[in-house]
């Protein structure tokens, strides 16, 4: 069975990070491979709308790749967040508006300039980009395209967070068990180039 201090470990900024990372290297991955593939939607014999059938999978990977970021800021500011074997409240939620304003609140950094985009990705995950509805009719809207200018404004708010966390994790940084470090973070990392 794993100890408060060994789920600390594995629950640390860092980790948030590491997640976070690997998400946007995959979202980018899909995102290589939009025009391949269009999907095209009917009803009763008439064509209603085309839509890249990687568009969803960037939408979903994307915004799960934000909110990883998104908490492991909070975890940084909260390291209260992550005692005793478990995840704090604020830790479960999954709306980006909600999580970016926590994050604005910390002071770490200012992330309204892309409410926009975190409020059209949210809108994915929240509907049509998890499942193929909401999970009532009133939370289900129709799918929607992961535009170019969506994508780069997505790309620019991981830069940011990147950007950050390099910044921030290069300060000795301590939970509230065992674990304590700091990180030099180099190369390529959500986005964000040196």
């Amino acid at each position: 069975m794993m100890t408060n201090e060994q789920f600390e470990e594995s629950a640390v900024p860092h980790s948030w990070f590491l997640v976070a990372d690997n998400l946007h290297a995959q979202a980018v991955t899909i995102r290589n491979k939009a025009g391949t593939s269009i999907m095209t939607h009917y009803s009763n014999g008439e064509e209603l709308w085309q839509i890249d059938a990687s568009s969803r999978a960037s939408f979903l990977i994307a915004g799960f790749a934000i909110e990883n970021a998104l908490k492991g800021l909070l975890v940084y500011n909260n390291p209260d967040w992550i005692k005793n074997g478990k995840l704090d409240k604020n830790l479960k939620k999954h709306s980006l508006s909600e999580l970016s304003g926590k994050v604005n609140d910390t002071g770490l950094v200012d992330l309204s300039f892309f409410n926009d985009t975190l409020e059209a990705l949210e809108d994915g995950l929240m509907s049509w980009a998890r499942y193929p509805c909401g999970l009532n009719k009133g939370d289900t809207a129709p799918e929607k395209p992961m535009t170019e200018l969506l994508w780069t404004e997505y790309c620019d708010a991981m830069s940011t967070l990147g950007a950050t966390y390099k910044r921030l994790l290069a300060d000795y940084w301590e939970g509230n068990h065992a674990f304590h470090g700091k990180y030099k973070i180099e190369g390529n990392w959500l986005g964000h180039i040196d």
